[in-house]
Protein backbone atom coordinates (compact mmCIF):
# COMPACT_ATOMS: atom_id res chain seq x y z
CA UNK A 1 0.00 0.00 0.00
CA UNK A 2 1.32 3.51 -0.76
CA UNK A 3 0.82 6.83 1.05
CA UNK A 4 0.69 10.10 -0.95
CA UNK A 5 2.15 12.99 1.18
CA UNK A 6 1.16 16.09 1.20
CA UNK A 7 3.57 17.26 -1.56
CA UNK A 8 2.39 14.33 -3.62
CA UNK A 9 5.02 11.77 -3.56
CA UNK A 10 3.64 8.48 -3.24
CA UNK A 11 5.72 6.33 -0.81
CA UNK A 12 5.26 2.54 0.19
CA UNK A 13 3.80 2.90 3.44
CA UNK A 14 7.02 0.12 4.93
CA UNK A 15 8.96 2.84 4.05
CA UNK A 16 7.54 5.43 6.32
CA UNK A 17 9.26 6.41 9.13
CA UNK A 18 8.06 6.04 12.49
CA UNK A 19 7.88 10.13 12.76
CA UNK A 20 5.81 10.43 9.85
CA UNK A 21 2.87 7.28 10.54
CA UNK A 22 2.91 9.11 14.17
CA UNK A 23 2.25 12.69 12.57
CA UNK A 24 -0.36 10.70 9.80
CA UNK A 25 -1.76 9.40 13.29
CA UNK A 26 -1.96 12.72 15.10
CA UNK A 27 -3.05 14.86 11.61
CA UNK A 28 -6.58 12.33 11.42
CA UNK A 29 -7.06 12.94 15.06
CA UNK A 30 -6.81 16.14 16.00
CA UNK A 31 -6.91 18.11 12.86
CA UNK A 32 -9.30 16.05 10.75
CA UNK A 33 -10.79 14.64 13.39
CA UNK A 34 -11.73 11.77 11.66
CA UNK A 35 -10.62 7.64 12.15
CA UNK A 36 -6.74 7.38 11.39
CA UNK A 37 -6.27 5.69 8.29
CA UNK A 38 -5.91 1.97 8.70
CA UNK A 39 -2.80 1.73 7.07
CA UNK A 40 -1.12 4.28 9.89
CA UNK A 41 -2.68 2.16 12.89
CA UNK A 42 -1.22 -1.38 10.88
CA UNK A 43 2.33 -0.01 9.94
CA UNK A 44 2.58 1.37 13.70
CA UNK A 45 1.48 -1.50 15.27
CA UNK A 46 3.67 -4.14 13.29
CA UNK A 47 6.83 -2.21 12.29
CA UNK A 48 6.45 -0.30 15.71
CA UNK A 49 4.37 -2.11 18.82
CA UNK A 50 1.83 0.42 18.47
CA UNK A 51 3.86 3.18 19.40
CA UNK A 52 2.91 6.58 18.52
CA UNK A 53 5.54 9.50 18.92
CA UNK A 54 4.67 12.95 19.88
CA UNK A 55 2.90 14.63 17.13
CA UNK A 56 6.11 16.90 15.09
CA UNK A 57 3.82 18.71 12.55
CA UNK A 58 6.30 20.45 10.26
CA UNK A 59 6.03 24.23 10.45
CA UNK A 60 5.66 24.65 6.55
CA UNK A 61 2.31 23.43 6.94
CA UNK A 62 0.58 26.69 7.50
CA UNK A 63 -3.07 25.34 7.23
CA UNK A 64 -1.68 22.66 10.09
CA UNK A 65 0.16 25.13 11.93
CA UNK A 66 -3.01 27.64 11.70
CA UNK A 67 -5.79 25.19 12.42
CA UNK A 68 -3.74 24.27 15.78
CA UNK A 69 -3.22 28.10 16.64
CA UNK A 70 -6.78 28.90 15.97
CA UNK A 71 -8.31 25.64 18.43
CA UNK A 72 -5.41 26.75 21.24
CA UNK A 73 -3.07 23.73 20.91
CA UNK A 74 -0.23 26.00 20.68
CA UNK A 75 -0.02 29.63 21.63
CA UNK A 76 1.49 31.22 18.81
CA UNK A 77 3.24 29.86 15.67
CA UNK A 78 6.60 29.57 16.78
CA UNK A 79 5.52 27.86 20.04
CA UNK A 80 7.20 24.78 20.22
CA UNK A 81 4.78 22.48 22.57
CA UNK A 82 1.59 21.20 21.37
CA UNK A 83 -0.92 20.86 24.13
CA UNK A 84 -3.91 19.94 23.46
CA UNK A 85 -7.27 19.77 25.84
CA UNK A 86 -4.40 20.02 28.50
CA UNK A 87 -2.39 17.49 27.67
CA UNK A 88 1.31 17.86 26.15
CA UNK A 89 1.02 15.76 23.09
CA UNK A 90 4.09 17.56 21.09
CA UNK A 91 5.92 20.01 19.76
CA UNK A 92 6.61 21.97 16.40
CA UNK A 93 9.43 20.43 14.03
CA UNK A 94 11.48 22.89 11.76
CA UNK A 95 13.05 19.73 10.27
Amino acid sequence: MNWTTFYGTSIPSHKLSHQHLSNIHWYHEIVLEREVPIMAKAELALRFGGIRLPYRPLHIFTYEIDFLFANGFITDKLESNVVVYGKWVGELSYQ
